[in-house]
């Protein structure tokens, strides 16, 4: 059976590749679904905290013309975050599988708020 891929993917990416993304590219906005306790414990640089349960009345606040990379502490209320987003006509959907977690394993920046 021919699967039909469309162009509203989401791409799941590893921390490198978000990293590696992020250093590239000029238009990447990170957006950070975990709650503001968790958020102000430790987020990404520059990460937008857009909590999941409030990502459909804040859609207008992420820019279609972006990639947008979609994060949460583990990979699980970002994926179904991307779905929601997917839905809503974003194009550019990067999904950091492992989360802020695969993140700090890393050694990459994060901040405290």
């Amino acid at each position: 059976m021919d699967v039909k891929k469309d162009s509203y993917e989401v791409k799941d990416i590893s921390a490198k590749q978000a990293k590696e993304l992020i250093d590239k590219e000029k238009d990447v906005i990170v957006v950070d679904v975990r709650t503001k306790e968790k958020y102000n414990e430790v987020h990404i640089k520059g990460a937008n905290l857009i909590p999941v349960q409030e990502l459909e009345q804040n859609i207008h606040k992420i820019p279609k013309d972006k990639k947008v990379i979609i994060h949460c502490g583990s990979g699980n209320s970002s994926s179904k975050a991307c779905e929601v987003l997917k839905g809503k006509g974003l194009k550019e959907l990067y999904h950091l599988k492992g989360g802020i977690r695969e993140w700090q394993a890393e050694g990459y920046q994060v901040e405290k708020t």
